[in-house]
């Protein structure tokens, strides 16, 4: 009975380390996106910039 207990535990455990990890990813995607976005912004700028000079 005690072998059953751990193993619940256990994928219990992992169960929550899993959520972490897809938050954790989300997380890093979404981030990731939004610097894409605002680098891009950034670039479009700047190379607007750079026709006015010339």
């Amino acid at each position: 009975m005690d072998r059953i207990l751990t193993d619940w535990q256990r994928r219990d455990d992992l169960e929550a380390l899993q959520l972490l990890l897809r938050r954790m990813v989300q997380d890093i995607n979404r981030f990731s996106d939004e610097a894409r976005n605002r680098l891009a912004t950034l670039n479009q700028k700047l190379v607007m910039l750079e026709r006015n000079i010339k």
